[in-house]
């Protein structure tokens, strides 16, 4: 009789032990599933209010934005940053303003070209003198002042040279002055004839 009641308090004991423990299981299991089916489900449940945290600034383009440092504690209880502060730079987006175009450099006024200089040079002679003015290869004068007793003529004008013929007054002698330009200076060539031999002269 001791015997059986013995094996009946053991019993009894044992199945109390395995409800509790099955009891614990269950209770862990089920808060698992719980929070499992809460982070999977991303539906906030009806009457629900969710709530964004301030610490997250928005970002717009051409913001710059700065990490803080983590501060942890190390060894003997000092706070360090884990990383260096970094600037990260938001992309500004493709509709944004375009950026203005370099100023295009101003172009200084270029200075007209300086023509050629006039130049003039005189020859003297018996019958009289002879100026002529040259500018660049081009006569732009010509001045005859006869010597008394001759009288003069043009004669072959062209817009480099012309010939100034000097004739004396009731006499036979003449002579023949060729003034002509060449790269802008005035030149002259003296023939003569009549009384005296016949002169070939080069001025110039």
């Amino acid at each position: 009789m001791r015997m059986r009641r013995a094996v009946v308090v053991i019993a009894a004991v044992w199945v109390a032990v395995v409800m509790v423990g099955s009891t614990m299981v269950w209770a862990v299991i089920s808060r698992a599933g719980r929070e499992v089916a809460a982070v999977s489900d991303p539906n906030p449940l009806p009457g629900t209010t969710l709530h964004r945290s301030s610490g997250a600034p928005s970002v717009q383009p051409g913001d710059t934005l700065t990490r803080r440092p983590h501060s942890g504690h190390h060894g003997r209880g000092d706070d360090h940053s884990d990383d260096p502060t970094a600037p990260v730079t938001s992309t500004p987006s493709s509709g944004g303003s375009s950026t203005p175009g370099q100023p295009k450099p101003s172009r200084e006024p270029s200075s007209s070209p300086v023509g050629p200089k006039p130049v003039q040079e005189t020859w003297n002679g018996r019958p009289g003198t002879v100026t002529l003015e040259c500018t660049g290869p081009t006569r732009t004068d010509l001045v005859v002042v006869p010597a008394d007793g001759y009288r003069w003529e043009v004669d072959d004008p062209s817009s480099s040279s012309v010939t100034v013929k000097f004739q004396r007054v009731g006499g036979d002698s003449e002579f023949e002055v060729k003034a002509y330009c060449i790269a802008g200076e005035p030149h002259f060539r003296v023939e003569s004839s009549g009384e005296h031999d016949d002169v070939h002269e080069d001025h110039g």
